[in-house]
């Protein structure tokens, strides 16, 4: 029966664990988890050309073009880079001439991480408490037992998709030009 309070107690974020509490206070780690976002307004000659030079930019530092489209009167483009090479990228489009608004955007996503990461654990070390109680239960202990067992690996589950959503987030920079034809 401990266990089976353990692992509530784990489930529902209200029990200490290793000096720390399973709502995410644990020692704090020095990386950073930035989330970043340029979009960048140009007016030119020939937004194709533009456009073409800025898919260029984006290739040369090892981002790729997840969108692109142009016409003679307007184009755009959105891309992810490498957060290091968002300075690079943002000198060779300003070479480019035309730029008339840039909007950057950063977001520390660290605190978020951090507490996935922090409840992660903890539904973990429920789901080994939990696991010892379902080898012996039997009959109605054992199909609520079982019930708890799934909705920690359900919350398992969204909680490891969120942070490979923020891991994705915060090692890519995104870029979106929008480019019209200057009359």
């Amino acid at each position: 029966m401990r266990t089976v309070v353990i692992a509530l107690g784990l489930l529902f974020g209200s029990l200490t664990v290793a000096g720390a509490s399973a709502a995410g206070e644990r020692a704090p780690s020095h990386s950073r988890h930035m989330q970043q976002s340029v979009g960048v307004n140009m007016s030119v000659s020939d937004p194709m050309r533009a456009l073409a030079k800025a898919e260029q930019v984006v290739t040369r530092v090892g981002g790729h073009v997840t969108n692109s489209s142009g016409s003679p009167s307007s184009a755009s483009l959105t891309a992810q880079i490498p957060p290091s090479k968002l300075r690079v990228v943002m000198a060779e489009i300003h070479r480019l001439r035309g730029v008339t608004n840039v909007n950057r955007q950063s977001s520390d996503q660290t605190v978020n991480v951090r507490q996935n990461q922090n409840r992660l654990a903890d539904l973990k070390l429920a789901e080994a408490a939990l696991a010892d109680s379902l080898a012996h239960a039997t009959g109605d202990s054992r199909r609520g037992l079982t019930v708890l067992f799934e909705l920690i690996h359900r919350e398992q589950r969204t909680i490891e998709n969120s942070l490979v959503s923020s891991e994705v987030q915060t090692t890519t920079a995104n870029l979106r030009v929008s480019i019209s034809k200057r009359n």
